[in-house]
């Protein structure tokens, strides 16, 4: 049953939607932390143009995120409307973390979680936003970085929790893996 609930969490239409959601709003926060202006009306909805300049220089980190998040909205052909005044359903939860969770378009569960119970954070250090625990099924919608992974909680297909993972997952650990 739990298996069948996360093939179809991840295979829902709406999913490209959400990825496309997703991807804007990621590569755009990665931008306004380093200090980038909005001037559409939706950057300028989600985004603070107070503090910001002209040219604005990412470090290589950055630019290989905000790359990976091009071509995850090109092989979506994601079409936002930046004209518009909001974004539906916007996937403001990514403000919570930094480094901000890039999603890669590709989607995997771990189903049924067999390992140690671990926090979830912000961030490197940062607030407790979640706790992995037993019997839990993780999606794995981001990519990590060197020595974290983004871990989404699901329990019957809705997301509970949310978070930087420190090191990587072993996936030995799940009682079925799918994607």
């Amino acid at each position: 049953m739990r298996l069948a609930l996360a093939l179809a969490l991840l295979a829902s239409p709406a999913a490209a939607s959400e990825v496309c959601k997703e991807a804007w709003m990621a590569r755009n926060l990665i931008f306004d932390r380093a200090g980038a202006c909005f001037s559409s009306a939706l950057g300028q909805r989600y985004f603070d143009n107070g503090v910001c300049g002209g040219d604005v220089a990412l470090s290589a980190v950055d630019q290989a995120r905000v790359d990976t998040l091009r071509d995850v909205e090109a092989r979506y052909d994601c079409a936002i409307d930046t004209s518009a005044p909001f974004m539906t359903d916007a996937p403001e939860w990514l403000f919570a973390f930094d480094p901000v969770p890039v999603t890669d378009g590709l989607e995997s569960a771990c189903i049924g979680w067999q390992g140690a119970p671990a926090m979830l954070r912000s961030g490197p250090g940062g607030r407790i936003t979640g706790e992995l625990r037993q019997g839990d099924t993780i999606l794995l919608l981001h990519d990590g970085t060197e020595d974290m992974q983004f871990l989404t909680i699901s329990d019957n297909g809705a997301i509970i929790a949310r978070g930087w993972h420190k090191g990587p997952l072993n996936l030995d650990k799940c009682d079925a893996f799918a994607g």
